[in-house]
């Protein structure tokens, strides 16, 4: 495989297409934002405990109800969910500034995010660079 790896055109294809109104977060992510206090980010989340979705109760509400540690003892993840407009496919966090989609939580933006490899979907406009660099 090659270590070339074509760069982001920062089109917005991958977080606007892919259905990431609803994207999966890991324990991890939840526990990570937690500690970094980003309850911007907390208020969107909700958590999924014994396979039931908690759509009502965001993992900032429950560290509000019931402490910070509740909210830790969560090793099922969850998922941040784009309330406000569901049936756009479009992550909550995905800004476009004149053209160019910028990741507004790019710092700390979710594993499934960070594992994401520019060009992996077939719509972006790097997908062709995407499969040379796979050889």
């Amino acid at each position: 495989m090659s270590e070339d790896q074509p760069e982001c055109l920062r089109c917005g294809r991958c977080c606007t297409e892919l259905g990431q109104n609803r994207m999966i977060v890991s324990d991890w992510d939840i526990t990570r934002w937690i500690d970094e206090k980003r309850w911007d980010i907390l208020k969107n989340v909700t958590q999924c405990i014994e396979g039931s979705w908690l759509n009502e109760n965001s993992c900032y509400d429950i560290i509000k109800e019931k402490g910070f540690e509740q909210c830790h003892t969560c090793h099922s993840g969850g998922a941040i969910i784009n309330k406000d407009n569901y049936s756009s496919g479009k992550c909550l966090f995905l800004r476009n500034e004149d053209e160019v989609f910028i990741c507004s939580i790019e710092e700390t933006k979710p594993d499934h995010c960070s594992n994401w490899r520019v060009g992996e979907y077939y719509r972006c406009p790097q997908h062709g660079k995407y499969i040379e660099s796979l050889y």
